[in-house]
């Protein structure tokens, strides 16, 4: 055929006799392919002619065909370094490296093209680095530093050694809960039975940049400095941490260091690290400008700040906290401050609670064992929170033995008083008076939704 040189057809027929009878059967065409085959695409089709190749052909290396199991699959062959190996069946035999000349490492690479390999014994690892990808391996072994790259493979490998550097990518999958302990970087992968690894900096250690542990059904963001991956369905998913005070919902969190600008903001996660100042100097915590306080200095809020202690800040240096109009925020149950200085001032800003397990006081005046504290408040706001039942907690609480002197400010989800309170402007939702007796309340302006008096209050 012209375009095809290596078929050679031709038209035939035969005679048919039978004593002195013949017949002339149909002229046919018969084509005879001498195609040599000399090079094979990755699927395992002749480049020429598009036939198959034999079906002992276990991978195509650079347009060849290789065998290389013979008689017993369970011995294998060597694979050779360089190139990749695109695989055209399954296969039960143990591929090996043979223990092969380590000076001139190159990269290797098994495109599985959907295929099982039993297993792949690297022995001493004569590689730069091998890669397996696009198909499922039951167990990969080396007994020698080893550079291995894992992408979109299926395995029910359970340990792998501290010889491999490992990167698993793209769409693996392991099958059992499994054990990392050399140095690895995960970029993608689905672990059905999660990993064996410790929450916290183990657990994040094994993440590249960019990625994030997830949950396998709902795809949540796992924070795996507090969440356990053992025994959990988990993928790695890519992510770009956002850092809420310094913090990520992926658990990564933000030292700060070096990173801070002359306004008090991380560089690279934008916290604000250096929240609070006196007379210019500025500290990275409340805690610790009110230790450097003084009575009768001024603590001013540099910006927004969400803090997380679980305890109430308790001020009792007689200070002023200057809010400068931001917003000083706590999640936790317990109020975010406690006052117990005896002329302590909050000013210009708004103090809230965002706790959502219960109702919860964004500021309190006094503890059960100590009176009095006096807390002066102007043009401020004071926000309890509202739980997952809808219920507010108080703006402001005031204990027995103890006062607070109101000018101006709003007070959402009010105010309760078992001690003194003198109000000359600003607002509540409420004004509610404990059961105790002789609680003093002077009102000479504000005003408020509801009063509510527990017990023979004047």
């Amino acid at each position: 055929m012209a375009d095809k040189l290596w078929l050679f057809s031709a038209k035939v027929y035969c005679t048919l006799t039978y004593g002195s009878c013949s017949v002339n059967t149909n002229t046919v065409t018969l084509t005879v392919n001498t195609c040599t085959h000399e090079k094979y695409t990755n699927e395992g089709k002749c480049q020429q002619c598009g036939e198959p190749c034999s079906k002992d052909v276990l991978f195509i290396r650079n347009g060849i065909p290789y065998t290389f199991e013979g008689d017993n699959p369970e011995v294998g062959f060597i694979l050779f370094s360089g190139g990749t190996a695109y695989f055209v069946r399954d296969t039960d035999a143990t591929l090996k490296a043979g223990n092969g000349d380590t000076a001139d490492k190159r990269d290797v690479a098994l495109d599985l093209q959907g295929h099982r390999v039993k297993a792949l014994d690297l022995q001493n690892f004569p590689y730069k680095s091998v890669t397996i990808k696009n198909g499922t391996i039951n167990d990969i072994a080396t007994s020698a530093p080893t550079v291995l790259i894992l992408d979109s493979v299926k395995t029910d490998q359970e340990v792998f050694s501290t010889y491999f550097t490992l990167t698993v990518k793209g769409n693996c999958v392991f099958e059992q809960l499994v054990k990392f302990h050399g140095k690895t970087q995960l970029q993608g992968g689905t672990f059905q039975d999660g990993i064996r690894v410790e929450p916290g900096e183990q657990a994040l250690a094994l993440l590249a940049d960019g990625y994030a542990f997830a949950d396998a059904k709902d795809n949540a963001i796992l924070n795996v400095s507090d969440v356990s991956i053992q025994g959990r369905n988990v993928k790695v998913v890519e992510h770009t941490c956002q850092y809420q005070n310094g913090k990520c919902v992926c658990g990564r969190s933000c030292d700060h260091a070096g990173k801070v600008d002359s306004a008090g903001y991380c560089t690279f996660c934008h916290a604000l690290v250096e929240a609070f100042e006196i007379s210019g100097k500025q500290y990275t915590s409340l805690e610790t400008a009110l230790e450097a306080a003084k009575d009768g200095d001024t603590i001013t809020l540099r910006g927004p700040l969400s803090i997380e202690n679980v305890e109430p800040i308790e001020i009792s240096k007689n200070i002023t906290l200057d809010l400068k109009g931001f917003t000083l925020s706590k999640s936790a149950e317990n109020a975010l401050l406690c006052i117990l200085g005896s002329n302590v001032a909050i000013i210009n800003g708004k103090v809230q609670s965002t706790c959502t397990s219960k109702p919860a006081i964004a500021v309190e005046v006094g503890k059960f064992d100590h009176t009095g504290a006096k807390l002066t408040l102007d043009n401020v706001t004071l926000e309890g929170n509202v739980d997952g039942a809808g219920v507010r907690g108080r703006g402001l609480f005031i204990r027995t033995g103890n006062e607070a002197v109101v000018t101006s400010g709003t007070f959402t989800g009010g105010i309760y008083t078992e001690g003194t309170l003198s109000m000359s402007g600003g607002s509540a939702d409420q004004l509610e008076l404990g059961a105790l007796d002789d609680i003093q309340v002077t009102l000479s302006g504000g005003s408020f939704n509801s009063i509510k008096i527990e017990n023979g209050a004047a």
